[in-house]
């Protein structure tokens, strides 16, 4: 098993292409590798590539090190006449959602931490915090999770 599948488990399906440790922060750069993706409104299966661009993901933290992943992923032209949509970004199952800044871990995390600190809301409690919840929320973040 390589060192990326043991840290990183859920970028499975990507290919990981480089890891960066600088200061409190990792940087994983990655991008997919299916030849074909589904169109989210009429599930027609689409090989044309319309053009490829990097997003930028908050992830759990590693070693106690915040994570941001930089992914390279591509739009692609839906090829159904009677689909509304005519281009469309690939997502990760598991991993983004449409305009996400943060993965689905990390939304986890945040969702937990922000539920936690609300008023007249339940007592905080740790355990629905991962172990490695290194997630450094941005200001007013819960607003958009």
């Amino acid at each position: 098993m390589e060192l990326p599948a043991v840290f990183f488990p859920r970028l499975s399906g990507l290919r990981i292409t480089n890891v960066l440790a600088r200061g409190a922060t990792v940087r994983v750069h990655a991008e997919t590798s299916s030849a074909a993706v589904r169109c989210p409104d009429c599930a027609t299966l689409s090989r044309r590539v319309h053009s490829r661009y990097e997003r930028r993901l908050l992830d759990g933290a590693v070693a106690g090190r915040e994570t941001v992943l930089h992914l390279r992923v591509r739009r692609f032209f839906c090829t159904f006449i009677g689909c509304v949509r005519r281009i469309f970004a690939e997502q990760i199952d598991g991993l983004t959602v449409r305009h996400g800044r943060y993965s689905e871990l990390a939304r986890r995390i945040l969702k937990a931490v922000a539920w936690s600190r609300t008023p007249r809301t339940r007592p905080f409690r740790p355990r629905l915090l991962p172990a490695h919840a290194g997630v450094v929320p941005r200001r007013r973040c819960n607003t958009r999770l």
